[in-house]
């Protein structure tokens, strides 16, 4: 009795405290499509257009001979359609530990569990660098009888300084780590993160360093040493907030990413800078926001040269100096606490799609490279959270969107989204390497990529559990089919609802 009460003493003077937080989600996603989602074809030009035209034509003809066999002798069928609905579900878990030893010291142990799909297969990806569609996460189970529990991920592990006194905290280890609006970084990555606040001044500053890629502990030799030295990628940032005019929040920051690491040959390689200045003003009911980066520096990349064959020749290294910029503009007006009207549009320099040469345009003509962003403009074209995605926030080199979106509280814990947006190339894509939309075919290019409806219900049942319905409908135009290099196809629609719990 005792040494327990003693025991007890000593831990309520020491102060350790546990805290456990997460979520939990499921989704069901009803999918439709005509149009492929990324480019299938080769980007390097083709010597021989009508040649290869052709031989398309021979081997189309030979699908059809081939159809008609199966048919005949009562086999299932060869050929697949450019089309697809799929439905399925899925679920996931976040589970995050906090642990306070002391008023100064705190550290965080993160994971996640899935995504499972239902039903979906516990298989291991197909080789080193290839995932099987079919399988969401290593050993995502979900299968009967077949249900894998490797299906865990670390998504956090640090210890945070804190000393509240001098307003001064530090953070170590694999963290979150997010720019404004998640428009230069929005990822998990391990570093170290230091924040200094001067509230007399009405400023903070904040820094980091992010070790992104580490290639020095190898020994493909088997000899004993390690036969890599400096193979690695880092990042720095630096971000100064200032508050001192009323109704106004300003922020500037740069993100530097040193790369040298040419352990793969297809991957780019350099030095990146991008320089950013956000700013939010609140005029009564009105809310403005004008962001802008500027992002400069130099790129190695990895070049595919082929014979009229199309036969690989070798590999060869080029440098490319990298000048672009991205600006985003955003306007609120609230009515009422009950309804309100946004217009947003956001856009980068450059040229989407692949250049002459079979190399991404973005890497010319004042394109736009992108760190680790994760944001979502509209529900389908440009869109980070499931479903269908035709461009993500890492391919948003000459692209630029906008449109109108409104909400409105139904009454009670229902809210309604409404959307429309316009998806534009900065310039008009390039079409002397496409083999089947191409201008030798009476095919023109466009900047008008295409245009999308959003609906979006949310129902807060109780203040830890929401319900969310997503949906989208969007029409292609000229443009999207001069970046992807397809005929066929007139619409893609995507529905999902989730449930998500928030303790």
């Amino acid at each position: 009795m005792i040494s327990s009460s003693i025991l007890s003493q000593v831990r309520e003077e020491v102060g350790t405290s546990f805290k456990l937080s997460g979520s939990w989600r499921a989704r069901g996603f009803a999918l439709s499509r005509d149009i492929p989602l990324s480019r299938q074809s080769l980007t390097h030009p083709t010597v021989d257009i009508l040649g290869f035209y052709q031989n398309r034509l021979d081997q189309e003809y030979e699908k059809i001979t081939q159809e008609l066999e199966n048919r005949s002798r009562g086999l299932p069928s060869s050929i697949s359609s450019n089309k697809e609905s799929p439905n399925f579900f899925d679920t996931r878990a976040l589970l995050n530990l906090e642990i306070n030893p002391t008023q100064n010291l705190s550290a965080v142990i993160g994971i996640v569990v899935g995504d499972i799909p239902f039903g979906g297969r516990a298989l291991q990806p197909r080789g080193p660098n290839t995932t099987d569609p079919a399988v969401v996460g290593i050993g995502s189970g979900g299968e009967l009888q077949n249900a894998s529990g490797i299906n865990i991920s670390t998504s956090a592990l640090n210890l945070n300084y804190k000393l509240p006194n001098y307003n001064f905290s530090t953070r170590i280890g694999l963290q979150f780590f997010s720019s404004v609006q998640g428009r230069v970084m929005f990822t998990i990555g391990a570093g170290v993160n230091v924040i200094k606040d001067f509230p007399e001044k009405k400023y903070s500053i904040e820094s980091g360093w992010i070790r992104a890629r580490e290639r020095t502990l190898t020994d493909v030799d088997s000899n004993g040493f390690n036969d890599r030295n400096y193979q690695s990628a880092n990042i720095y940032f630096l971000k100064y907030k200032y508050f001192q005019i009323k109704n106004l929040k300003n922020e500037v920051y740069s993100y530097y990413s040193n790369d040298n690491d040419p352990t793969d040959e297809f991957r780019e390689t350099g030095d990146l800078i991008w320089t950013g200045v956000f700013n939010e003003y609140r005029l009564e009911k009105f809310t403005f926001i004008a962001h802008g980066i500027y992002n400069n520096g130099k790129v190695r990349v990895a070049r595919t040269i082929v014979d009229e064959q199309e036969e690989v020749l070798y590999q060869k290294r080029d440098r490319y100096k990298i000048a672009g910029y991205l600006l985003d503009f955003q306007v609120n007006y609230d009515f009422s606490n009950l309804y309100n009207l946004s217009f947003i549009a956001i856009g980068t320099s450059g040229r989407p799609g692949s250049d002459v040469d079979g190399l991404p345009a973005s890497y010319k003509g004042s394109g736009y490279r992108t760190l680790a962003p994760a944001y979502a403009v509209s529900n389908i074209g440009i869109d980070f959270i499931g479903g269908y995605a035709l461009f993500n926030a890492r391919s948003m080199s000459g692209l630029v969107e906008y449109g109108l979106y409104g909400n409105v509280i139904l009454g009670g814990p229902w809210q309604l989204n409404l959307g429309y947006y316009r998806l534009y190339a900065s310039k008009a894509p390039r079409l002397g390497f496409n083999r089947e939309y191409n201008s030798l075919f009476q095919k023109e290019s466009s900047n008008f990529i295409g245009e999308e409806w959003n609906l979006n219900l949310k129902w807060n049942l109780y203040n830890d559990f929401t319900l969310h319905f997503r949906s989208g409908y969007f029409l292609p135009y000229r443009g999207l089919k001069a970046i992807n290099d397809y005929l066929f196809g007139k619409y893609i629609r995507e529905a999902f609802i989730t449930a998500e719990y928030r303790f």
